[in-house]
């Protein structure tokens, strides 16, 4: 997989918007493919609205503040999929993934 993706080359599943900006994180390999997961940083930046930049968001990945299926993960490359559970402990908020329209 490439280490760089272009948003216009995005899936069209995940929530960003296409012609803002150039670039957006390209997504690791793991549980969930590259069509039907989306990477970390999105989650928490584009849909949850926690962060407001990429640099924001990496900050709060990396401080293990998020919890994917009760897992801290620190790599906001890592693949958040459907019926997957995003959970932040420290403002006891949980989220799961579906599927959208």
């Amino acid at each position: 997989m490439a280490r760089h993706q272009k948003r216009v080359a995005a899936p069209t599943s995940w929530p960003i918007t296409r012609k803002t900006h150039h670039w957006v994180v390209g997504a690791n390999a793991g549980s969930h493919s590259k069509g039907t997961g989306i990477p970390l940083l999105v989650v928490v930046r584009d849909m949850l609205k926690i962060a407001n930049t990429s640099k924001e968001a990496k900050t709060i990945i990396n401080e293990g503040n998020i919890l994917v299926d009760g897992v801290e993960r620190t790599n906001y490359k890592h693949m958040v999929g459907l019926f997957d559970i995003v959970s932040i402990p420290t403002t006891n908020e949980y989220y799961r993934v579906l599927q959208h329209d």
